[in-house]
């Protein structure tokens, strides 16, 4: 009996998913409110949201903050390794697994409200214009996809609103949460700027994971993400950020 009970544990050990020891490597950039680091602290709505998943799938993870291009080429290169908040497009469809979505994916592109010269009816308006994107973002993959030069790239997304505001470019992309709350780190306000233009309406916000993971991995994740009541959860994380 103690025979069979010792050769039983053997089995179970080596036959059960061993989900809840593997270690997860996580990485985000930094776009306020959906991460960001605040007093040494990686933060923000989708953060929060993440962190939910990871936490009832019971997994072990290291979470690390990173430039964009630095964290996209670092879940590209390593398996288990998986970065939040990330576009769902055509050309990244087949170099990640996904999990999601985290929230769906509107960009628009904002002018100051004084400047009244600048008047974008369609895609083909842009050439008049310069443009502040951040470099190696979804944005930049999107111009570049329709053979658009004509912009400024930047690492940090605020570098763009105070090249807004002093007139060195013409246009920033951006969504209403992102940059209402990006704003408030300036002298600046979200009232001084104006919708011009819907530039991408469609795909969403999701968990980019490396390839080379394993299947469990995702789909545990996934399952776990799917039982969430994520619409009252989503509103509780973003009132915590930006009020009501």
């Amino acid at each position: 009996m103690k025979q069979f009970f010792l050769n039983f544990i053997i089995i179970l050990t080596f036959t059960l998913p061993c989900l809840a020891f593997e270690k997860i490597v996580v990485l985000t950039e930094d776009w306020p409110p959906y991460n960001y680091k605040k007093n040494e602290k990686i933060v923000g709505i989708s953060t929060d949201l993440v962190i939910t998943v990871l936490n009832k799938a019971g997994f072990d993870y290291n979470l690390e903050i990173y430039p964009w291009k630095r964290a996209y080429f670092e879940t590209l290169k390593n398996p288990n390794t998986l970065l939040y908040t990330t576009s769902r497009t055509k050309n990244r469809e087949n170099l990640f697994k996904w999990v999601g979505p985290l929230f769906p994916r509107q960009i628009v592109l904002y002018k100051l409200k004084t400047r009244n010269d600048i008047i974008v009816n369609n895609i083909k308006d842009l050439e008049k214009y310069r443009l502040g994107i951040l470099r190696g973002g979804s944005v930049e993959e999107y111009l570049k996809s329709l053979k658009f030069t004509n912009y400024e790239s930047v690492t940090k997304e605020i570098q763009n609103i105070l090249k807004l505001f002093a007139k060195r470019v013409d246009l920033i992309p951006g969504s209403d949460i992102s940059m209402a709350f990006r704003m408030k780190e300036t002298k600046y306000n979200f009232s001084d700027l104006k919708i011009v233009f819907i530039l991408i309406d469609k795909g969403g916000y999701y968990i980019a994971i490396n390839k080379n993971t394993s299947d469990k991995i995702v789909n545990k994740l996934q399952n776990t993400f799917n039982s969430l009541n994520r619409d009252d959860l989503i509103n509780k994380i973003t009132k915590k950020y930006l009020g009501n």
